[in-house]
């Protein structure tokens, strides 16, 4: 049997499971894969409803419930996503390896300089925009004249903007994501509500001091926008007229709900981030 037509054999023979309000999922035009085509609608159904049933699934996607049961199972033993106690699917970690050859640059040139040029010519400061990328962060500078390898990779848990990252994102995407950079979901519970309570990631270092905010696109969080700020700039604040901390923050946080804005306004999500990308509530 030719490959691209066994799509019987993957979800059922007697026709039972080729019912459903999606025909784009049960007809494949010539040189197209449907087995390829539903797995695809089930990832991005289950990316745009966390934590959902086989049910919720098949009803989101027009498959039968039997489908969407097999092509559940199939995701989770791939590593692309897990079955809960409680019956629910929950992606995994490993969809970000699905956008790994996905490039930030166009996006971030077209919309988020622009949005962001005021605060990085005033700030003065490195201002970076920083998108997941499986156990890291990924940087783009956004200041002129900031150095070309200016912080290219960041830590999840040890960056600012990581941390603002992970505050916000799911749980069961958070614990996933920790576990695979090994870290102490406990540990780590305590900077993370401090960081979802100051609304910004705060990281302290000797010579600066690095703070973030996530960027959001209706539900999903696609980026963090962050700064890194000399702690000489804010020795004494009273006396200088360098801003406070809380200042930046609101600053940074402005400037996020402005590039959400003008990707929101000018950008299919699907080409922003598409592993990640959900639609507004």
């Amino acid at each position: 049997m030719d490959d691209d037509n066994q799509d019987e054999d993957d979800f059922g023979a007697d026709g039972a499971d080729l019912g459903g309000p999606d025909a784009s999922l049960q007809d494949s035009a010539p040189g197209q894969i449907r087995a390829l085509a539903r797995g695809l609608a089930v990832l991005e159904a289950l990316n745009r409803q966390p934590g959902a049933t086989v049910t919720e699934i098949a009803g989101a996607t027009g498959l039968a419930r039997t489908t969407a049961y097999r092509v559940l199972e199939t995701l989770a033993a791939a590593g692309f996503a897990q079955r809960a106690d409680d019956e629910r699917y929950h992606l995994l970690a490993g969809v970000h390896r699905l956008a790994d050859g996905f490039e930030d640059e166009t996006w971030i040139a077209a919309k988020a300089r622009p949005a962001t040029a005021v605060l990085a010519k005033d700030l003065a400061w490195p201002l970076l925009l920083a998108t997941p990328h499986g156990s890291v962060m990924k940087a783009h500078r956004l200041s002129d004249g900031a150095p070309e390898a200016l912080w290219p990779r960041l830590s999840l848990t040890g960056s600012a903007a990581g941390l603002a990252y992970l505050a916000v994102i799911a749980p069961e995407t958070r614990a996933a994501l920790l576990s695979l950079v090994d870290a102490d979901p406990a540990a780590l519970a305590p900077v993370l509500a401090e960081t979802l309570a100051r609304g910004a990631a705060k990281v302290e270092r000797e010579s600066d001091i690095g703070l973030a905010v996530p960027v959001r696109l209706g539900a999903a969080v696609i980026a963090s926008l962050g700064v890194t700020i000399p702690r000489a700039a804010l020795a004494d604040p009273a006396t200088t007229d360098a801003p406070s901390i809380d200042r930046v923050i609101a600053l940074l946080a402005h400037a996020a709900a402005e590039v959400a804005g003008a990707l929101r306004d000018n950008l299919h999500a699907a080409e922003i981030a598409p592993a990640l990308i959900k639609d507004e509530a």
